[in-house]
């Protein structure tokens, strides 16, 4: 029987808001191993919060993040059968090219069965896992694939919870100063025209030897123009 999933204390503290999708996505987890897991597709445009639950759960033991855009049928497979993981985290699932790939998921998330080919040898694997993804367009995705889902529809943050996210980012995960963490938010939302968080996170590296405002300036200056 599948062991009970550990959640580090905090698990959502990045996060603004959305306590009742924090209690959904929580209480999924905390039923792991009754053999009967619950799918969530998060969906909105970029600068939503559905990147961050996906980095906020990736945190948990058990757990593997992946980007649509690099998975494949052969890579998810060995990823599954390789290492068991108590929930796929996948970002980006609209940017999946493979259709097998999805078909693989669909499998999963339907009989929680996997089959893998091995030098001319068939064998399917029984596994328990959680699929948590996220997307900004879900027209182009299979209709059977969709209706697995738990679909969650996220609206754009606004700028106090823009600044207020980003700020707790910056300062926790990457070692910024708070009022420079402040300003990368500010120059990030109005000069780059930007309300994704990651874009943040960019900028924070790209000054990491420099840490002020006069550095992230001339940063800003060049990226805008060759944006």
């Amino acid at each position: 029987m599948p062991k009970k999933i550990r959640i580090p204390p905090n698990l959502f503290s990045d996060i603004v808001g959305y306590d009742d999708v924090k209690s959904l996505l929580l209480k999924t987890i905390r039923s792991y191993g009754d053999g009967l897991p619950v799918h969530f597709l998060l969906v909105g445009e970029p600068a939503t919060a559905k990147s961050l639950f996906l980095l906020s759960l990736e945190r948990i033991k058990g757990a593997e993040y992946r980007l649509g855009s690099r998975l494949s049928r052969s890579g998810l497979v060995e990823l599954l059968i390789g290492k068991k993981p108590h929930l796929v985290l996948i970002d980006e699932i609209d940017k999946v090219s493979d259709r097998e790939c999805l078909a693989v998921l669909l499998s999963l998330m339907e009989t929680g069965r996997i089959v893998e080919t091995l030098h001319g040898k068939m064998r399917t694997e029984k596994l328990e896992v959680i699929v948590v993804a996220a997307a900004n367009d879900i027209s182009e995705l299979p209709r059977e694939l969709l209706s697995r889902f738990i679909i969650l529809r996220f609206k754009p943050y606004k700028w106090g919870e823009f600044l207020k996210i980003a700020r707790n980012i910056l300062v926790k995960r990457e070692g910024v100063k708070p009022r420079i963490a402040k300003y990368i938010a500010s120059v990030v939302w109005n000069k780059l025209g930007s309300k994704d968080f990651r874009d943040c996170i960019k900028l924070a590296r790209l000054i990491r030897d420099g840490q002020n405002k006069r550095e992230i300036d001339l940063v800003v200056r060049t990226l805008a123009k060759y944006s």
